[in-house]
């Protein structure tokens, strides 16, 4: 297997990654990796064409700032503007070919089922700071300019709202039906116990029962139990901190601004 570093041969696993490039492209569902197999085929350098630069840098950033080091590079060449893959990137670039192979191959063996199975090992695997984590679906998402609101489905048919860019929906490929997760601060969470208090028009609302408190001085974080196994956490400070107690029902309400939306590669 090539090892990466610059004075190797890519030998024929290099070659063989070329040549499953545009099959394996297709397979590969998040449009940073398939912009890394578009540019394995090309021997040093690939042209992109005006259309998908903005595309095609976005992905290169993105990228390298997850990976923290360079697996690609947004550069000119004789004229043309393209993506210029580091060793390290092509070596990546043949790890995940092999584990695209393997994978058709356990897909043949043990059935769609297993497909299904490993996509939700993806979605529970995510780690973030966020402590609200919903599984969620795309609802629907009126277009436009610069500025969208997509609406998507948690479990047992509740709603919440996400005002995102547009430049953000067509990065994630976001369009009805598409699984995807959706984070919360703690902090970006406001809590109504029972009937008191008012909350805008502009935010979602999450009703259930509360069933955990945990207080540090004047600060409490809150669970709230949704139903359909959906937890919901509240960071709050001042009074409402006080009055929170276990069995009350309570309201957790966020504006759209607040959610971000991630997507399983």
């Amino acid at each position: 297997m090539w090892d990466g570093s610059d004075n190797s041969s890519p030998g024929p696993a290099l070659q063989d990654a070329a040549a499953w490039s545009g099959r394996t492209a297709a397979l590969v569902c998040h449009e940073r990796l398939a912009w890394l197999f578009r540019a394995i085929s090309a021997p040093d350098f690939m042209a992109v064409e005006a259309a998908s630069q903005n595309a095609a840098r976005r992905a290169v950033h993105e990228l390298n700032n997850l990976a923290g080091e360079a697996l690609a590079e947004w550069t000119g060449s004789a004229g043309s503007t393209g993506i210029r893959l580091t060793p390290r990137g092509r070596r990546l670039c043949v790890a995940l070919l092999t584990l695209r192979v393997e994978h058709e191959r356990l897909l043949s063996r043990f059935g769609e089922a297993f497909g299904d199975d490993i996509r939700l090992l993806d979605r529970v695997a995510v780690r973030t700071s966020a402590r609200n984590q919903f599984a969620a679906r795309v609802a629907s998402h009126p277009r436009g300019t610069l500025r969208e609101e997509v609406l998507l489905e948690l479990a047992g048919r509740r709603f919440i709202t996400v005002a995102i860019t547009h430049e953000s929906v067509l990065a994630l490929g976001l369009k009805p039906g598409l699984e995807v997760v959706a984070l919360v601060k703690a902090s970006s969470v406001d809590l109504c116990v029972g009937g008191g208090g008012k909350i805008g028009g502009d935010q979602n609302r999450l009703t259930g029962t509360i069933a955990h408190v945990v207080r540090d001085g004047d600060t409490a974080e809150v669970a709230v139990d949704l139903g359909s196994g959906l937890t919901g956490i509240a960071l709050i400070e001042g009074s409402g901190a006080t009055r929170a107690k276990v069995g009350q029902r309570a309201t957790l309400s966020f504006p759209s601004d607040t959610v971000i939306i991630g997507r399983v590669a």
